[in-house]
């Protein structure tokens, strides 16, 4: 079945034949429409293997001791694994719309009940305060969103395994979402990068001294003005003197 699965991710389902099909798994057509009856019931039962390890994951980590968050945190290094595997990979890459109206609505229900034991799980972290206070139902599509994608770019021949690339991206998202003020410090940084621009407006606020200064001074300029009107419209003698001289 990996076999299949691993043509499926590779060619896509309208690429992968029937015959390529039976050529990897070794077998004949007729034994292939015997036991799975077609092409589309063949990746039925490749996203379906891997579905149920995700469901199998889910379980467990409810099961297991610890806080929610140490639960949900289990679960997604699972998740992310089980994801960047042949059978996780064939899952994020098929479309229900490949599939049959039935095969299809198999596929969406296993589909669902993974995302209501994500939720689950982020619920019980909020109810014990493991958990930030939230949307267990947008924290669980964002989580699942981000942890979809190395299903299309992790590289096995890459310089991390799986598992580590697993730790590491569930580390970083659940920094986010953890509970009892680790996720009030979280957003330190960016109250950090929202400050920066002060000093950039600072100029603007010294300015206000020196244009107070300058109003003074302009102020004292015309105080100090005044007196030489009061002087150049009083009857001065000089300026007489300098009209009489021819």
């Amino acid at each position: 079945m990996r076999a299949a699965t691993r043509l499926f991710n590779e060619r896509g389902f309208h690429a992968t034949s029937l015959d390529d099909v039976a050529a990897v798994l070794g077998v004949t057509k007729p034994t292939i429409y015997h036991y799975l009856g077609n092409k589309d019931q063949v990746l039925l039962e490749c996203v379906k293997f891997g579905l149920d390890q995700v469901l199998e994951a889910a379980e467990r980590s409810r099961a297991a001791s610890g806080n929610g968050l140490a639960r949900l945190q289990a679960f997604l290094r699972r998740y992310a694994e089980i994801n960047m595997d042949d059978f996780g990979r064939c899952v994020i890459r098929t479309g229900d719309e490949v599939l049959s109206p039935e095969s299809a609505k198999t596929f969406r229900e296993l589909k669902g009940q993974i995302d209501l034991a994500m939720r689950a799980l982020v619920a019980e972290g909020i109810a014990d305060g493991s958990i930030a206070p939230g949307d267990p139902r947008l924290i669980a599509f964002t989580l699942a969103g981000a942890l979809n994608w190395p299903a299309r770019w992790f590289n096995p021949k890459g310089p991390k395994t799986s598992a580590e690339v697993a730790a590491e991206m569930m580390d970083i998202l659940t920094r986010g979402i953890a509970g009892n003020g680790a996720a009030a410090a979280a957003p330190q940084p960016m109250a950090r990068v929202e400050e920066s621009p002060v000093p950039a407006a600072a100029p603007q606020e010294t300015g206000k001294p020196a244009r107070k200064a300058r109003a003074g001074a302009k102020a004292k300029a015309e105080a100090a003005a005044a007196p030489q009107e009061g002087r150049e419209n009083a009857p001065a003698k000089p300026p007489r003197a300098r009209a009489k001289q021819p």
